[in-house]
This record gives C-alpha cells, sequence and structure tokens, in this order.
C-alpha cells in the first residue's frame, strides 16, 4: 500500500486525460542547444499534414519561432530567440495538443495501444448499437412488451460509454487546439460527435426515437480511431525501420570468431573478437586484445580532442575511433544493443512540406462543416423552430471527414508497405508527393549502378597460391577496408582461410597493404601495370619485393538495370549517368544500359554534378561524398543502404535491393497515392455537398444516417484498396 501512495499523482487525473498525461519538461533546461535557441527532439503523436500545421500555428501564436517537422522520423527543430520565446511553455502547449516531446536519446515507445483499446471498445459498441437499432428500423414500436425500451436503453448506455472512452480522445483534443485558436481538424469531429449524442439523448429522454443517432455516434467513432490508429502504427513502423536502417545496421565489422567474417553492428556480442582496421568505429564497449598499443579518436564520446594511446587490457569505449595505421583487435564487453552508438537516431534532416491540398483542407473543411450546421440552424430557428436541432445534428453526422479521417492513412500506409516490400526506406517526408514534379533521373554509377563490392574476375587465382601466401593475403586485406581488400577478404573468408595470428599489418594509404608475419614481408598494393578493359582495379601480392601474383576486379551491374532506365525514359523521364570515373568506363556502362552516348558524363567533380542536377527538377541516385551535394540539389535523393555513408541520413530514401527494378515502381506508388488521395477527396466532396444539401431541408431521418456513414467509410476504402493495389 505504501508503494501506491508514492505513485500516486499530485492531483487525481479524470479518464478524460487518461491517455493524455504530460511527462516532466524538467530536461528542456539541460538540452543541447537551449541556450542557443536551436532544438532538435523526438515528437509523437502526429498523424497528418494538419498536425503539422497545428504544431506550426500555435509557436506562431507564442512568440514565432521557426519550426521543422519530420513526421516520416518523428523529429521536431526548433530554431528561437531564447529572450523571446518560451520553449517550455510551447512544448507544454504542444503535450496538452497531444505531441509529446522528448530528447533524442530517449527510446521510441509504442503510444499506439491506447489508441487500439479505445478503437477495440468503440468497434464493439458500435456493432452491438447497429444490432440493436436494426429491429427499430425495421418497424418495431412500443407494444408494451418492453422490448422497443430495452433495446432503446441499450444503445443509450452503451453509447455514453463509448463517448465518454472513444470520444474523449477527440474532445480533449479540440478542446485544448480551441484554447490555443488553432481550429484543428478535430473540432468537427468532437462537434459532431457531441452533438448527435447530446441531441440523441434528448430525443431518447422524450421518447422521440426519429432524432436518435446513437449507432451513427458510435460508428462514426469507430471509424475515426480506425483511420488514427492506422496512421499511427504507420508512422511507428517506419521510425522503427529508420532506426535499424541508419542507427549503423549496415555499417560492418570484422569478427575473428571461427571463419572470419564481416558483421552488421547490430550483431556484435559481448565476448566477440573484432579486428578494427584504420578509421573504423568500435561497435560496442570493449578491450583492446592486441600487444600493440593503438591510439583511439573519442572527440566523439568525451569532447577529448587529442586521440588517447590506449595498450594491452585498457577498455575502448563504443564509439572511439581507431587513427592508428595499423588494425587492432578487441574483444567486447558488451553488446552493440548496450552502447551509446544503439541509441543514436539520423538526424532530422529535411522538414515537413505541407502540401497546399492539406493547408487547404485544414483551413476550409472546420469552416464548411461549422458554416452549414449553425447556418441551417440558425434558418431552421426562425422558420420552423422544432426542425432546428434535427438539421443541426444531422449537418453534423452525415458531413464525413473519412476521406481524410480513414481513406488518406489507409492510402499512406499500403504505399509505404509497398516501398517496405521493394526494399526502400524512406528517411524524409514528402517523398511521393515531390516525385510528382521530377522531370529527370540522375545516377552515379559506381556503387550505386553496380554493387559496392568488386568481385575476382579470376577466382582460381587464389586457388594457386601456396598457404602462406594464402594466410599473408588474409592478413593484409582483412586489415583494411578498401574495396579492393574487402573483396579478397569475402573470397577468402568463403574458402575457410583463417585470420593469421601472428603477423602485424601496416596500410599506406592510396598504395597498399603490408604484412609482415613469419613467412616473412608481403605487401598488398594497385598495379602500375593498366588493367585490362572492363576490370575497375588490379592488385599484386609481393613477396619481399616480388610480385606472387595479380587479381583482376570488376564492377557488377545491378539486375535489371538496363530494363529498368528504359522503363523510365517510356514515361518521358531524362536518364542519364553522372560519375567521376573515366569517361570512357561511363560510356560503356551507358551503352550496357542502352543509354544515349550524350547521357553518359564522365570524369565530372562534385560541383559539375551539382550543376547538372540544377538544370531541372530531378531524382538523383549516389552514394558517396563526390554526390553530396548533386543530392542535396535534387528535388528527390535516394542512396544504396548497403554501405553506410556520410550522406546516406540526409537522402529522403535508401534501397537495399540488388535490382533496379524498385525505381520504376517508386513512379507508380506515386502516382497511385496522389489518384487515391485526389480521388477520395473528391468524393468526400461530393457526398458532403450533396448530403448537406438533404441535411438543410430537414429531409434526413436517423435511419439515413446510419446507411450513409458506414456505407461512404466503406466506399472510400473500397476506392482506396483498388487504387493502391499491388501491381
Amino acid at each position: 500500500m505504501d508503494r501506491y501512495y508514492e505513485l500516486k499523482p499530485i492531483r487525481t487525473s479524470p479518464l478524460l486525460d487518461y491517455f493524455q498525461r504530460r511527462p516532466s519538461l524538467d530536461w528542456v533546461a539541460e538540452a543541447p542547444g537551449i541556450k542557443d535557441g536551436k532544438l532538435e527532439l523526438n515528437i509523437e503523436g502526429i498523424q497528418c499534414g494538419a498536425c503539422v500545421w497545428a504544431i506550426e500555428k500555435v509557436a506562431s501564436h507564442q512568440g514565432g519561432a521557426r519550426v521543422g517537422v519530420n513526421s516520416a522520423l518523428g523529429r521536431l527543430s526548433l530554431s528561437f530567440d531564447p529572450a523571446r520565446f518560451d520553449v517550455i511553455r510551447y512544448l507544454q502547449t504542444l503535450a496538452e495538443l497531444g505531441y509529446q516531446t522528448q530528447p533524442l536519446d530517449k527510446a521510441m515507445e509504442d503510444r499506439s495501444q491506447g489508441l487500439m483499446l479505445r478503437l477495440g471498445i468503440c468497434s464493439a459498441v458500435a456493432m452491438n448499437t447497429m444490432f440493436f437499432s436494426l429491429p427499430i428500423y425495421l418497424g418495431l414500436v412500443e407494444d408494451g412488451s418492453g422490448l422497443y425500451t430495452l433495446l432503446r436503453n441499450l444503445n443509450f448506455g452503451l453509447t455514453i460509454f463509448a463517448v465518454l472512452f472513444g470520444g474523449s480522445y477527440f474532445f480533449g483534443r479540440a478542446w485544448r487546439s480551441l484554447r490555443q485558436g488553432v481550429a484543428h481538424f478535430d473540432v468537427p469531429i468532437a462537434l459532431g460527435v457531441l452533438a448527435a449524442f447530446g441531441g440523441s439523448i434528448w430525443a431518447h429522454l422524450r421518447g422521440q426515437g426519429s432524432a436518435i443517432y446513437f449507432d451513427s455516434v458510435n460508428v462514426f467513432l469507430a471509424f475515426m480511431l480506425a483511420g488514427r490508429y492506422l496512421q499511427e502504427r504507420a508512422l511507428l513502423r517506419n521510425r522503427r525501420q529508420l532506426f535499424k536502417a541508419d542507427a549503423f545496421a549496415t555499417s560492418l565489422v570484422t569478427c575473428l570468431d571461427g571463419a572470419p567474417q564481416d558483421l552488421p553492428f547490430t550483431s556484435v556480442q559481448a565476448g566477440m573478437r573484432l579486428l578494427l582496421q584504420p578509421g573504423s568505429l568500435c561497435p560496442a564497449e570493449a578491450v583492446l586484445d592486441d600487444d600493440a598499443p593503438g591510439e583511439f579518436d573519442r572527440a566523439a564520446i568525451t569532447g577529448e580532442l587529442r586521440p588517447a594511446t590506449l595498450k594491452r587490457g585498457d577498455k575502448v569505449a563504443a564509439g572511439a575511433r581507431l587513427v592508428s595505421s595499423s588494425a587492432l583487435r578487441v574483444r567486447c564487453s558488451a553488446p552493440f544493443s548496450a552502447s551509446l552508438l544503439a541509441r543514436l537516431t539520423p538526424s532530422a534532416g529535411g522538414e515537413e512540406e505541407l502540401p497546399v491540398l492539406w493547408r487547404w483542407t485544414v483551413r476550409w473543411y472546420v469552416a464548411f462543416v461549422l458554416v452549414a450546421a449553425f447556418g441551417g440552424a440558425a434558418f431552421w430557428m426562425w422558420k420552423d423552430p422544432s426542425l432546428a436541432p434535427k438539421v443541426f445534428i444531422s449537418t453534423l453526422v452525415v458531413t464525413c471527414p473519412c476521406g481524410l479521417g480513414i481513406a488518406v492513412p489507409l492510402a499512406r500506409t499500403l504505399a509505404d508497405r509497398r516501398l517496405v516490400a521493394a526494399g526502400l526506406t524512406v528517411r524524409q517526408p514528402g517523398l511521393l508527393e515531390r516525385l510528382h514534379t521530377v522531370q529527370a533521373v540522375h545516377l552515379d554509377k559506381t556503387g550505386t549502378l553496380t554493387f559496392s563490392h568488386l568481385e575476382l574476375v579470376d577466382p582460381s587465382a587464389l586457388e594457386r597460391l601456396s598457404p602462406e601466401a594464402r594466410s599473408a593475403l588474409m592478413g593484409a586485406a582483412g586489415s583494411s577496408r578498401h574495396p579492393v581488400s574487402r573483396s579478397l577478404f569475402r573470397e577468402l573468408a568463403a574458402r575457410g582461410v583463417a585470420f593469421p595470428e601472428d603477423g602485424r599489418a601496416q596500410e599506406t594509404p592510396g598504395q597498399g597493404v603490408r604484412w609482415q608475419g613469419p613467412s616473412g614481408d608481403w605487401f598488398l598494393g594497385r598495379s602500375m601495370d593498366e588493367s585490362p578493359e572492363g576490370t575497375p582495379a588490379r592488385a599484386v601480392l609481393s613477396h619481399e619485393g616480388a610480385q606472387v601474383a595479380a587479381f583482376d576486379l570488376r564492377e557488377r551491374l545491378l539486375e535489371d538495370a538496363a530494363a529498368s532506365l528504359q522503363a523510365l525514359r517510356a514515361r518521358g523521364l531524362k536518364v542519364s549517368l553522372l560519375s567521376g570515373d573515366h569517361a570512357d568506363r561511363v560510356g560503356a556502362l551507358a551503352a550496357q544500359l542502352g543509354l544515349d552516348p550524350s547521357d553518359a558524363h564522365g570524369g565530372l567533380s562534385p560541383d559539375q554534378k551539382a550543376a547538372a542536377v540544377a538544370t531541372a527538377p530531378a531524382l538523383m541516385l549516389g552514394d558517396g561524398l563526390n554526390d553530396g551535394l548533386a543530392l542535396q540539389g535534387a528535388r528527390v535523393s535516394g542512396t544504396p543502404s548497403w554501405e553506410r555513408t556520410v550522406v546516406a541520413d540526409s537522402a529522403d530514401f535508401s534501397f537495399s535491393a540488388g535490382s533496379l527494378g524498385w525505381l520504376p515502381g517508386l513512379f507508380d506508388t506515386a502516382r497511385d497515392l496522389r489518384r487515391a488521395v485526389w480521388g477520395n477527396l473528391a468524393f468526400a466532396a461530393i457526398y458532403n455537398v450533396v448530403l448537406v444539401t438533404f441535411t438543410l431541408q430537414g429531409l434526413f431521418q436517423p435511419l439515413f444516417c446510419a446507411i450513409t456513414m458506414p456505407g461512404s467509410s466503406l466506399i472510400v476504402i473500397g476506392l482506396t484498396a483498388r487504387y493502391m493495389r499491388p501491381k
């Protein structure tokens, strides 16, 4: 019992606020950037563009701040004058509106459980009240048996529970938005529920069965909660996917346990023995397990600018970067999941771009509903006061926001599923909307149109090596992150070659890796000879200065690349290659892809790539630093996810498929989503205008509301499913 009183809040919260209890904001005073007027936070509770609009409006009402919202990542970026803008008051206001904020290092929580509970209960109530109402609609009247009264009372009791439990979600959000002077999308929903419920209670108490809308209220609540739940789950799933994709899930580290292999950071467990190459991050807390000392840069962890020299047995912090020129072995003392790196999330990147559609809808839909309802009531109060309540209630009940409340979230959910199935991860919001403006598609060559790793032209060259040479080659290749070295490392590991324990590697950037072991002095480096045509790289293995073997490597083109690019050209899009590689190699690849020679541009600098992209709204695919400027200047940008790069977090999406077959499908998904959204909005507009015409004349009965409300919702769901069906 003592523990109960410790948990008791300062004041008891009513059921209405049960799901909106606000956490403490004490952490804001110590948040990074607060003194400089710059904050980047997690934000939860965003369901649609109307939410973004409300968040921006609240900021403008409270002194003004530059607000950036990224709904795909659940990020809120604030830039403000600390002397004029009370950021804590602003965040408290957002919390009151249902938008909870947290520090970036807080784990992402699933807050859809409350919506699921409300949805389940309201759906059950809706089905029961429809069942109880059916006999009345079919002609059941009070005949002294008490059945008619029993059914009406059951509907009355169930609806009270549903409105208090499910409707409180909309009531609370609507009331708090009105207090802030923001006409949020929840206002007409809440007003419609209250009007229909209040009017039905009045009619129920007076015995006027022709004005009871209990079943319509419950169906309306169930459908609106379903739309919110769908959207919340889609956003949470996308953010969790982004966390897995961006938080070093595609960064690799060499594991020496058993057969040497490259593992993603997320697979690192306590006790694993890792080999860190120069420049590598240590993915988890570890202990240096090497006789040679090493220098580690810990600036990102401790702010310490000078590298620390560590020796065998010293602790290596997760996130420390090896800056020594030799590879070192470490043994993990904790898994990656327990490290600081595991809590890192991608930067907020792009901000939400509110489409004109949303701005128009939020502004005018609320006005249309309220003007129609209150205007109709005022007219009938003058002409026939007995019809005024009926007109007011039926107008609010039949004005269906299903095209926005259900169809749009459902369409976006189905679009997201399409993208996930194609191997795409959306990183920035508004991707599919911006694709409609794209007129050209530009692609980098190496690592984008081709796999990031090279493949050996003649794998049998490894079989011809002596055991000593293979062991030395494994030591040299395994100690470097160079693409040529990683390709040879994978080939050797697949053949079961163990990493040698008795040797030392030293890498000379731009030249190669020296391996010194019991068998002598070995060197794996670049060849001074020209590579054969079609092979981008040639490496040689030398022993004591004498060449032992040469290895030619080639790029592997993504599957379906030629057919996918031709499909884009058939859509009227201009397709070109922008590469820093030699012009002859780029031209040969363009010919292989069926592109015109004029569309192949090689030997380009980063500035030249950016200039080419700026000529027209474009989609740019690239993977390296030399693509960074072009990716930033593109209307839509994408990057492969098989090798994490510094440009990945700022791209609009990443792709993991070993094919380009998803690229035409990306444009198809954008087109279908647009058709679904506009088609359903057109239906909702026509539906509302037509039915409001009838309600304003006092011609609508509860039976019609009971039919049209679920009927219209089922229609928009069916239309959405048809538009977004998999191709």
